[in-house]
């Protein structure tokens, strides 16, 4: 199967690039910020869907982590792993 890039690099970095500094007061945010529809840390971003539904990319690492789980439980999981994210 052969690599195809279905969006362009320049829209990957201006929609993972910060836009939005999130206050060290929400909690459930602490240490990320905002990009277009992406939570922003230093080592890579994410998506954080409903229910334990993640994409976790850590372009250093070559990596990308997808969760489709739809159970609460996992959210411990999730935050355990994303601690060291």
């Amino acid at each position: 199967m052969e690599q195809q890039q279905i969006v362009s690099e320049e829209w990957v970095r201006e929609s993972t690039s910060r836009k939005v500094k999130i206050p060290t007061d929400v909690h459930y945010a602490a240490g990320l910020d905002y990009g277009y529809w992406w939570w922003i840390q230093d080592k890579g971003y994410m998506a954080w869907g409903a229910g334990g539904q993640y994409i976790i990319v850590r372009p250093d690492l070559d990596l990308v982590v997808v969760s489709l789980l739809m159970d609460l439980t996992i959210s411990i999981v999730m935050a355990s792993f994303l601690d060291r994210f």
